[in-house]
């Protein structure tokens, strides 16, 4: 089975090709063909977040540009399409009709000739940005007379750990932590899954970002933040700080980090304060800016207690799982500290770990081919189907 897959759920315009092959005991392989993604972090940096109209008009402005390179070296097809197919596409494309004359002549040069299924990313995410993969994703699904299936986003978390590896023991928990989601998952199976806990207000990147916010750090600021914890845990010093782990003690799987990242901001504002009257005290200006010492130090402490409570969370539910392996995927992975101590907590309890290689870590189409591999076997895919942006989807 042969997937061409687009994921546009939020900065990141990502398409590929992968194909599938079941074997004898049902493991299938995947094998990436081809891929591409165009990241508009640069873009956004401006707003200290992803802006998500802005994101919208990237992804309208890439699609093509790069679905013309993952086709470049693939076999392809000249067709020709009716003038009720040219209509019927005109009207799948009303939200972007700056695009539908390129997107049909582009249509008619490339046909692959060898994809047995169009999957595209249905949510959750920015909704703006999604609809714009799904749009295009309907419309080549017609031209093309292509089936196609959505396909949930953080599935493709779970499953990214399979770009490189077919051999997991299942049942597994997946702890997925990214810009947008903190959650703990009992995967019984591909395709059955449980969620057990979730972040009850912000998720972990997400507080990573703001910390960075706080400390006058450039978006993306997360991984500067761990950066920095990183120099600090590197010397032997000691945390500085002693912020709090929120709901450490719960006994349950759910996650908060808003008052953590409010005790941060807190002890920001009082080193700024304390500063300031120094300031004034000798006749200058004021405030000063946190020294970099300070600010590593704050990035560390920060971080000290993010991997406590992960631990602790991990533990939990491995305490009353039966599972026999961890799954860790989102971008937040991509930190190297904390592959590192969940390899220590894998290897203490003896179970097996699997983490994404760091290509797919981030939002990817190669994951959201996977996932819409184990969709396909679920669901009953077809041309063009009435696929809605779900910014909130579930598993």
């Amino acid at each position: 089975m042969r997937i061409l897959a687009i994921e546009t759920s939020c900065d990141e315009t990502a398409i590929a090709i992968v194909e599938a092959e079941p074997e004898e005991n049902e493991k299938p392989v995947f094998t990436e063909v081809v891929t591409f993604i165009n990241s508009q972090a640069e873009l956004h940096a401006e707003f200290g977040g992803v802006f998500p109209q802005l994101a919208k008009r990237e992804h309208s402005k890439n699609m093509i540009p790069i679905l013309g390179n993952v086709l470049k070296d693939q076999e392809t097809e000249i067709v020709s399409f009716s003038k009720e197919q040219i209509v019927e596409v005109e009207n799948i494309l009303e939200r972007y009709p700056d695009q539908k004359d390129a997107l049909i002549a582009f249509a008619e040069e490339h046909k692959p000739s060898d994809i047995d299924y169009i999957v595209v990313t249905q949510g959750p995410g920015l909704a703006p940005a999604l609809w714009v993969g799904i749009t295009f994703a309907r419309a080549l699904s017609y031209l093309w007379n292509i089936p196609m299936v959505g396909v949930n986003h953080m599935e493709g978390h779970i499953v990214s750990v399979l770009a490189k590896e077919n051999s997991l023991a299942l049942p597994a928990v997946a702890l997925l932590i990214s810009g947008g989601h903190t959650q703990i998952i009992e995967v019984e199976n591909w395709g059955h899954y449980t969620l057990l806990g979730e972040t009850l207000d912000d998720a972990l990147g997400e507080a990573y970002d703001k910390v960075a916010r706080m400390l006058d750090i450039p978006y993306p600021g997360g991984p500067e933040v761990s950066k920095r914890a990183r120099a600090v845990r590197e010397s032997g010093v000691d945390a500085k700080f002693d912020f709090p782990r929120p709901m450490l003690h719960s006994k349950d799987y759910s996650f908060s980090f808003s008052g953590l990242k409010t005790s941060v901001l807190y002890t920001i504002q009082a080193l700024q304060k304390e500063l300031a009257e120094k300031n004034v005290s000798h006749n200058e200006a004021t405030p000063q800016a946190l020294s970099n010492e300070i600010r590593d130090q704050i990035c560390f402490s920060f971080e000290e207690a993010i991997t406590e409570v992960l631990l602790k969370k991990l533990a939990f539910t491995f305490d009353s799982s039966s599972a026999k392996s961890l799954i860790i995927g989102g971008g937040v992975i991509a930190n190297q500290h904390l592959r590192t101590i969940l390899a220590k907590f894998a290897e203490e309890r003896n179970i097996e770990l699997h983490i994404p290689d760091l290509e797919h870590t981030t939002d990817n189409a190669v994951m959201i081919a996977i996932a819409g591999y184990f969709t396909i076997l679920r669901e009953d895919p077809s041309i063009a189907p009435e696929i809605i942006a779900n910014g909130n989807m579930s598993l």
